[in-house]
């Protein structure tokens, strides 16, 4: 079921929609807008509403991107521990010794 959440950005209200299981990720998210545009009036020289919400979006898209990478580099590490423990577990039930076995 839809709903509408009131959302205060930038001292305007908005009426944003989504679904009823979606509202408090929702809510946080604009919180999370908020704190970034408060951030960058503290702590930049940019000008201008218009231009803040810009910069916290782009900052928020690159945190977003940086955790895509990071997220990507351990669903590879854990693709190659994998591919390593396969090939262990298929030599021993051939009978042969393991693949990469220390001594």
């Amino acid at each position: 079921m839809s709903r509408q959440v009131n959302a205060n950005i930038l001292g305007k209200e908005y009426c944003l929609s989504c679904e009823e299981h979606e509202q408090e990720d929702l809510i946080r998210a604009v919180d999370l807008l908020n704190q970034r545009i408060r951030e960058f009036r503290e702590h930049s020289q940019v000008v201008g509403s218009d231009r803040i919400a810009v910069m916290a979006a782009v900052h928020l898209a690159y945190d977003i991107l940086l955790e895509q990478r990071r997220r990507n580099g351990v669903t590879t590490q854990m693709n190659e521990g994998i591919r390593r423990l396969s090939a262990r577990i298929t030599a021993v039930l051939a009978g042969g010794a393991e693949p990469d076995q220390q001594a």
